[in-house]
């Protein structure tokens, strides 16, 4: 996608999905890891990071990490321009929405 596009994932739950388990899921993506961050850290920076965005995590009943369901595409100003669920990601689409975020900000 070049330099004006970089994936950021992070991981929400940091006490089970750390640098190693992060690495296991960039080999099996084939991920492009100058394109594509994995980032964790302790749970209040995750939080805080969460935050800025309007999202946080939460536990489910078993006392597990409910894994987020949403895709955020930010714009060159740095904020939301679109939310999708990861469910239903379309390439098309999101390449779409990708040319346009590159026209704001």
């Amino acid at each position: 996608m070049g330099p004006r596009v970089v994936f950021v994932s992070i991981s929400i739950d940091p006490e089970h999905e750390g640098p190693p388990q992060l690495l296991i899921y960039a080999k099996a993506f084939n991920a492009n890891r100058t394109g594509w961050l994995f980032l964790s850290g302790n749970p209040a920076d995750i939080d805080s990071a969460l935050a800025a965005f309007h999202l946080k995590r939460e536990r489910a009943s078993d006392g597990e990490i409910d894994h987020l369901e949403q895709v955020l595409l930010i714009g060159a100003d740095r904020r939301t321009f679109k939310v999708y669920r990861s469910d239903v990601l379309q390439a098309d689409s999101v390449l779409a929405d990708l040319r346009r975020a590159g026209t704001h900000g």
